[in-house]
This record gives C-alpha cells, structure tokens and sequence, in this order.
C-alpha cells in the first residue's frame, strides 16, 4: 500500500515520493510540503530577491572558479560539436 502523507500548504494527501527527502534526518525523513508546493516557494522567492540570488551566485564562483571554469570549457565543447557546420 502506498504511503500518504498531507501538504501543509495545499493540504492535499499525496504519496510520499511527492514530497523531498530530508538528508539532516538519520532515517527516511520528508519535508512538510510537497515538491509543487516547495517548488513554487522557491522560484517566487528567486523573483522577490534577485540580488540575493544574484550575491550567492557571485559567492559559489569566486569560490568554485575552477570547477565552474572546467564545466564552462565542456559545455562550449558540446556545443561546438553539436553544431559546428
């Protein structure tokens, strides 16, 4: 039988699986609000504070300039390929 659990915000019964795992938990733990809900928070709190956006991108760049320099090389690469003539 197939584990329910209800939204908090939509207050809708929905399988388990609708909902994202918590990894701070030692066992199967899940959020209170389902991916839709969580989903919709997030990307109306990316429109509501796009500097804040835009100062954790700067922050994981200046952090991780190497990483992201090797997967900007990869993707121009790809794209390169796909579409060179």
């Amino acid at each position: 039988m197939e584990e329910l659990k209800k939204c908090t915000k939509c207050e809708e019964m929905k399988p388990v699986e609708d909902f994202y795992e918590r990894k701070d938990r030692p066992k199967r733990a899940v959020y209170n609000t389902c991916k839709d809900c969580a989903r919709d928070y997030n990307r109306d709190w990316r429109q509501a504070n796009p500097d804040k956006v835009r100062a954790r991108a700067r922050r994981y760049y200046a952090k991780n300039i190497d990483r992201c320099r090797e997967a900007r090389r990869e993707r121009d690469k790809r794209y390169y390929e796909k579409h060179r003539a």
